[in-house]
């Protein structure tokens, strides 16, 4: 028989209390960060996919009162819209960002653009790639011991978060400025996309902290001035057209190319930036849930072995609880 030495009862139910607390405070800050990220991604969606603030000034407008080929798509949406602007809870944007919208649509020369071929009118039809600026990585020698264990932190698709974390703010791995400056590395700043190229593909991530990242990935930034999170939900909805083009199933890689045959109607950079600044009190809450996570995950991994094993006593414990705001 192997005898395992057990705390006293009362020990015991104060280490399972502590337990249930982390565990519960490490719960509700994932649920509250997957609310507020499907609310940044409803927003895009709403203003960049659906354009519900163009379809909301153009029937105040009257512009579907006009004798026009509308596509079915864009009559969908108005439909959908007249419908949503009846319910008594509705809210509209404030007056100062629905003035940024336009209040009507044209047809373009792309029939899979914007609502069947119809974008909000003086928004130009564009490639990604005409938005940003692509960053490749690379890998220091493995073989080489002065190249690891530094400071800086080296991203591989392993590191992804879950998408309602968005924020990558820790690695594995990590290297030394001699092996950023010896590889084809490079070290990206805080709000650059990651985007995973090879391997599990389409995974994103905004950079939290000045990182490196591998060969398999791409890093990026817009060209110009674009706000951050503009720029990542934007690849978010690239990667899912690729899927829907894909028809779900997997695709392999993706190139330098890919971001040529990604097309988007292009609001400009008021109304991208406006929608960065929407949504930053939202991402900056989930990137703080992110750092406290980190800190209790921490604890609960090693606090509570060392209460087991008696290293530490309950007083121990109950203090950094409190410090962190669970007890």
């Amino acid at each position: 028989k192997l005898l395992v030495p057990q705390p006293p009862l009362n020990i015991q139910q104060q280490l399972v209390k502590s337990g249930r607390l982390l565990d519960d405070k490490i719960t509700l800050s994932h649920q509250i960060n997957q609310t507020l990220e499907q609310m940044a991604q409803a927003l895009f969606k709403s203003w960049f996919v659906d354009f519900d603030p163009v379809v909301d000034n153009a029937l105040d407008a009257g512009f579907f009162d006009q004798d026009l080929t509308f596509s079915d798509e864009l009559l969908r949406r108005a439909e959908a819209r007249r419908a949503v602007r009846e319910h008594d809870d509705f809210k509209p944007l404030p007056e100062a960002t629905r003035q940024l919208f336009p209040a009507a649509f044209e047809e373009c020369a792309e029939p899979s653009l914007g609502l069947g071929g119809w974008v909000p009118q003086g928004w130009k039809p564009r490639p990604v790639s005409a938005l940003i600026d692509l960053i490749g990585g690379g890998t220091p020698k493995t073989s080489e011991e002065s190249y690891w264990g530094g400071d800086i932190p080296w991203f591989s698709v392993v590191d992804a978060p879950n998408d309602s974390d968005v924020f990558v703010i820790d690695t594995e791995k990590k290297v030394t400025e001699l092996g950023v400056e010896k590889s084809s590395t490079k070290i990206l700043r805080k709000g650059t996309t990651i985007i995973s190229a090879r391997g599990t593909v389409g995974k994103c991530a905004v950079v939290a902290t000045p990182m490196a990242m591998n060969q398999s990935c791409y890093g990026i930034v817009s060209n110009n001035g674009v706000n951050d999170y503009f720029i990542y939900y934007l690849i978010r909805q690239s990667v899912s057209q690729l899927q829907q083009r894909s028809h779900g199933s997997v695709f392999s890689t993706i190139t330098r190319d890919t971001f040529n045959s990604f097309s988007f109607s292009f609001s400009g950079e008021q109304i991208a930036n406006e929608f960065g600044k929407t949504i930053s009190p939202w991402l900056d809450k989930i990137l703080s849930n992110n750092r406290q996570e980190s800190v209790l995950v921490s604890l609960r991994d090693t606090l509570l072995p060392k209460l087991i094993s008696g290293d530490l006593c309950l007083d121990n414990i109950a203090a950094d609880l409190a410090k962190e705001g669970v007890a």
